[in-house]
């Protein structure tokens, strides 16, 4: 049903826009085809452990928004 409904919408507009339609379907092709070749990276949890190191009071509220509190 959606790509007759695409086809019959695509049909509809001018010439002009019908080649930036079908710029942005090749676009959008080559974006899907791009994410299945980059290789995803298996995580591993706590690998940044002592990396970042927050300041004592990081949570403590701000003075800027005192006002609010």
């Amino acid at each position: 049903m959606t790509d007759k409904l695409i086809i019959k919408n695509i049909q509809l507009l001018p010439e002009q826009l019908k080649k930036e339609a079908l710029d942005f379907i090749l676009f959008l092709q080559k974006r899907v085809s791009d994410k299945k070749n980059i290789p995803v990276a298996k995580r591993k949890f706590g690998s940044h452990k002592g990396k970042y190191i927050l300041s004592k009071d990081f949570d403590a509220p701000l003075e800027d928004f005192k006002e609010y509190m």
